[in-house]
């Protein structure tokens, strides 16, 4: 509400204040990189991404070592790259994305974060190349980033975000079956995940609308977040215009 706001606009000013007098101050520093993210996710908006792009970079200049701001920055740039359509200026953002990804990697070497954003540029990159007519490099690009996030789901079974990505790289491969065996495992670890449920009901609804529904009302019950929760099973009930009891 109105006073909500009034109290985040003051937080927001208390938190530049501070890094006024003290631009290093790592838990100021940390408070303003998640609510810029928790923004730019929200909106998706290409101003919004640039502006976390800004944002982390001055967080690494302060803290060098901060891992999640070179996640955040790959991110930013991984975003950006969508943005664009000029193909020299697509390959700088996912190069940068590259660099920062793996710098954060780098620095927290048990994150799935940066892995999964590696595994999503390889991807991303995949399918640009095959855009131009690429397809031996392309091809290249996503075994490259299944191999990833096999290997680091070998060591990390419980990681939503590589379980998705490696999903979606799957699927896009041809291996629709592979694709929903990897949900359904990372399910197994994590059913009250969002990224994984709702990604998991969007496979089943091509081929079987009640096994979606049968994993949104499973995650429902599973969630600490009953309303994200909800949201999905009501987004599903429209899709499909069906009616619920959840």
């Amino acid at each position: 509400g109105e006073k909500s706001e009034k109290y985040y606009q003051t937080a927001r000013a208390w938190w530049e204040n501070a890094l006024t007098q003290d631009p290093k101050y790592l838990p100021v520093l940390e408070r303003t990189l998640e609510d810029e993210h928790d923004i730019a996710e929200s909106t998706q908006a290409t101003s919004v991404w640039t502006g976390l792009d800004q944002r982390a970079t001055k967080v690494i200049q302060a803290q060098p070592q901060y891992a999640k701001a070179y996640a955040y920055r790959a991110e930013a740039h991984l975003e950006e790259a969508t943005a664009v359509t000029i193909p020299a200026m697509q390959d700088k953002q996912l190069s940068d994305a590259e660099t920062d990804a793996k710098k954060a990697m780098e620095l927290n070497k048990d994150s799935e974060e940066p892995v999964a954003l590696l595994a999503r540029l390889g991807l991303m990159r995949s399918l640009l190349l095959r855009g131009r007519k690429l397809d031996a490099p392309a091809k290249q690009q996503q075994e490259a980033a299944i191999t990833l996030a096999r290997d680091f789901l070998n060591e990390h079974p419980n990681s939503p975000q590589v379980s998705v990505v490696l999903a979606q790289l799957l699927a896009f491969s041809g291996d629709q079956a592979g694709a929903i065996s990897t949900l359904e495992a990372a399910a197994a670890k994590s059913p009250g995940d969002p990224r994984v449920v709702g990604t998991l009901a969007q496979f089943y609804q091509g081929t079987d609308p009640s096994k979606a529904e049968a994993v949104l009302k499973a995650a429902t019950a599973a969630a600490t977040d009953k309303g994200d929760a909800l949201a999905r099973l009501a987004e599903f009930d429209e899709q499909t215009g069906r009616i619920t009891d959840a």
